[in-house]
């Protein structure tokens, strides 16, 4: 590998090994695809409220508000770990569930945004599975029962959403 290709992979190491520190190997392996996760909520959810924010900021609001959480949750992550090895993951749950629904309330089922509990109740079989798996089949339970409520309570949005903004989602 060329040294300017391990350069580039080094912050993206250093990224995911982010409170890892202690843990054992499969742990440590959980603890990291947690963290990648984590960075991928906080950038997509602060990419929406940005660009929620540039469309109309008071329109949208709490959209603005409920991203920024999100994204603020997921920066938790790698502090978390050191109480618990699970206590981020469920920390990002508890946080997952009630925002999404929160904007799939909003924004309708359209939007697809109850999609994301179900790529949520994938990872968990990741981050819980091996170790830990009537919590991993707790979590994905719980996402897969957030997905159907989102999808039957809330079938159309509260708010009223260019159809180029909900596409985004």
């Amino acid at each position: 590998m060329s040294a300017i290709a391990w350069d580039l992979r080094r912050p993206l190491i250093r990224l995911l090994d982010l409170g890892t520190t202690g843990y054992g190997r499969i742990e440590r392996r959980q603890l990291r695809v947690m963290n990648a996760m984590a960075a991928l909520i906080a950038v997509s959810s602060t990419f929406y409220a940005v660009s929620y924010a540039l469309a109309d900021s008071r329109l949208y609001y709490w959209i603005i508000v409920i991203n920024l959480g999100l994204a603020a949750v997921a920066c938790l992550a790698p502090v978390l770990h050191r109480i618990h090895p699970a206590a981020s993951g469920l920390f990002i749950l508890g946080a997952q569930c009630p925002g999404l629904i929160a904007l799939v309330a909003l924004l309708g089922r359209d939007s697809g945004i109850q999609l994301n509990l179900i790529v949520g109740a994938a990872a968990a079989f990741v981050v819980f599975g091996g170790s830990r798996p009537r919590l991993g089949v707790f979590v994905v339970v719980a996402l897969f029962a957030s997905h159907l409520t989102a999808w039957f309570l809330f079938p159309a949005g509260a708010l009223a959403v260019e159809s180029k903004h909900v596409v985004q989602l």
